[in-house]
Order: structure tokens, then C-alpha cells, then sequence
């Protein structure tokens, strides 16, 4: 789970970065897009920094964003490291986003961290803003009607039971257009609903398991993962150098290239199970439209004066379903008794 909810993280700093600033409070700019964030350690980068601008102002602001899934010992100190990194590369301090999805226990993330030096002759130090998922308001989310922020819904504080909130996210994603940003959406939904209601029959609204696999989401994710393996690697030479490392650096070369190597035959391997799903998706698609297509002949067959129906069929999308629609249709005495059957929910 925590690396499906790293890699929605990555795709809504991307797409809907813009709603993770309204999350934490930040409103009133005009324009914003994600920027590649400094490595901050041979193994780690931030999880997102977006560039973002606002009325009268010509210099844009860096919005330097974590997320964490539940609160750790850990993560004022990896912010604090952020915010030094970020300084010294671009020199200027960036406001903060931080997002604690859940609870845990008595862990608490402050928002605030220091490093003092050995003799304690001198101290850095900063502070931030935390916003803990679970002390929103889901009907407030709901209410923007921005569809980037229905990913976060079922995390944050609701008096309605779970059934209620999923069924509204799914309404709300139902109103997203284009194809590709809804099955983004519908995937990290799903993946961000699994934290708050592990294993619920109704996380399958928005898409059974496979649907997370084929969706791009994780297509995206997979080329991401290769192009911070090789920074992240190239990052690590350049450290050891930095330190004076070199007599080693022929050896860390050769490790580097096994290294890259075997990242390399995992990648592929992967690419190969994605394309095996895209190809199984693919057939899938056609036997759906293969089978409403039958469904529309036969009723356009029986009662010529209606249309319409190809439309309503086209959010039928599952094989048993039209299988039952089409048994439906080559007996029911009238259009409205199918349409009666086709309104009813799928089982």
C-alpha cells in the first residue's frame, strides 16, 4: 500500500497539484505546475515541489510538498533537510505543504525540527504547517466541486457512514470528462479509500483491483521509477566525490552499471506484465462493444422508432451484465420495460 500511495502521490502532484495546495490553505493563485524536486539524499527525493503564481507578484513561489501516510518519529527531520536542500540550490526558502493521511497511536508530526551542532555553537532550525487529513471535512471537499480533491474525500473526518462517502466520490468523479484523468482519478481513489476503509466491498466503484495495474497512474509511475533509479544513481557518484571518495569511484562505477542493470531487467519485466495487461484490457473493451452493439441492433430491430440506448449502454461495463441486457432485449414486450432493467444496479 505505501508504494501505491507514493505513487498516486506523484500523480496528483502532477496533474492536480493544485488541490493539494487548497488542502493545506493555500488559495488565490493564478497558475502552478510541478517542478523536479532536488535530490536530497543519494536514496530519497522530496516528494513534490511545485511552482506556483500569484496575482501582483513576479517572482513565483516554491511550494515544497511531503506526504505521509501516518505520522513517524522521522518526518520533521526529512522536511527540515528538504528545506535546507531547496535553500541552497535555488536560494530561497519555500513554503511548505505537509499531508499526514492517518492517525497512529500517540505519533505525532509537529512541524517543527532543529539541528544543533556538536558543541552547541550553532542551530538551524524550522517550522511548518501540518495538515492532518482527518481533521477536514469531507462535505466541505465535496462542496469545491474541484474533482482533484475527491482522491482525499474518504480520508478526511465524515459523520456518514462508508457506503454514503464512496458512493458520493464515485458520483463526483462521474462528472470528469476526460478518460484518461478519470481512471487516473478513479485509481488513486481507490488506493487513497483503501486506507480508511481497508478491504470494503465498495471500493470496487472505482475499478476492481486489475483496473489499478492498467490504469496510468502506475503506467506513469513505472517510467518515473526509471528515471530516478538513474539520477538517484548519478546523485550517489556525485556525492562521493563531493567527499573525497575517489579512490573508490572506479568500484562505485562498476556497481553503478550491475546496479542500473538488473533496475534495467525489472523495468522490462514489469513493461512486459503492463503490455500483457493492456492487451488483455484491450480484448476485454472489444467484447464489451462487440456486445452492445448486439444489444442496440436487436432493440433497433424490434421497436425502430427508438435511440438513445447506445448512450446509456455505454456505462454498462461489465460482460455478465450485457449478456443479461441482451437476454433482456430479445424478450422484453417494450422499450420501457428495458430500460426499467437497465436502470437497475448491477449486481
Amino acid at each position: 500500500m505505501r508504494q501505491d500511495k507514493d505513487r498516486s502521490g506523484k500523480w496528483l502532484l502532477t496533474h492536480h497539484g493544485d488541490a493539494i495546495l487548497k488542502l493545506a490553505g493555500l488559495d488565490g493563485f493564478t497558475t502552478w505546475r510541478p517542478l523536479q524536486p532536488e535530490t536530497v539524499a543519494p536514496r530519497r527525493l522530496a516528494d513534490g515541489l511545485l511552482e506556483v503564481r500569484f496575482p501582483g507578484e513576479d517572482q513565483p513561489t516554491l511550494v515544497l510538498v511531503e506526504i505521509e501516510t501516518y505520522p513517524s518519529s522521522d518526518a520533521d527531520r526529512q522536511v527540515l533537510e528538504d528545506l535546507f536542500l531547496i535553500n541552497l540550490v535555488r536560494g530561497v526558502v519555500p513554503d511548505v505543504v505537509m499531508l499526514v493521511l492517518r492517525p497512529k497511536g500517540n505519533v505525532e508530526v509537529s512541524g517543527v525540527a532543529e539541528r544543533v551542532s556538536r558543541r552547541a555553537t550553532a542551530r538551524l532550525a524550522g517550522s511548518w504547517r501540518v495538515t492532518r487529513l482527518w481533521e477536514l471535512n469531507a462535505d466541505d471537499l465535496l462542496a469545491t466541486g474541484d474533482a482533484g480533491l475527491v482522491p482525499w474525500v474518504p480520508l478526511a473526518r465524515s459523520g456518514d457512514p462508508p457506503e454514503d462517502v464512496l458512493r458520493r466520490c464515485k458520483d463526483a468523479l462521474d462528472r470528469v470528462t476526460e478518460k484518461r484523468d478519470y481512471q487516473g482519478l478513479s485509481a488513486v481513489t481507490r488506493i487513497l479509500a483503501g486506507l480508511a476503509y481497508p478491504g470494503h466491498k465498495m471500493l470496487d466503484l472505482f475499478g476492481e483491483e486489475r483496473a489499478m495495474i492498467e490504469s496510468p497512474v502506475l503506467d506513469e509511475a513505472y517510467a518515473l521509477m526509471r528515471k530516478l533509479a538513474k539520477e538517484e544513481a548519478e546523485a550517489y557518484i556525485r556525492e562521493s566525490i563531493r567527499e573525497g571518495v575517489r579512490e573508490g569511484l572506479e568500484k562505485q562505477q562498476k556497481d553503478f552499471e550491475k546496479l542500473h542493470k538488473q533496475m534495467e531487467e525489472e523495468f522490462l519485466k514489469k513493461a512486459q506484465r503492463v503490455e500483457e495487461a493492456r492487451k488483455a484490457e484491450e480484448a476485454w473493451m472489444k467484447t464489451l462493444g462487440v456486445l452492445r452493439e448486439v444489444v442496440v441492433e436487436t432493440l433497433a430491430t424490434r421497436f425502430p422508432a427508438e435511440s438513445g440506448l447506445s448512450v446509456e449502454l455505454e456505462g454498462v461495463a461489465d460482460e455478465v451484465r450485457l449478456q443479461a441486457l441482451l437476454r433482456t432485449a430479445l424478450s422484453c414486450p417494450d422499450v420501457q420495460t428495458f430500460r426499467a432493467e437497465l436502470s437497475k444496479p448491477t449486481p
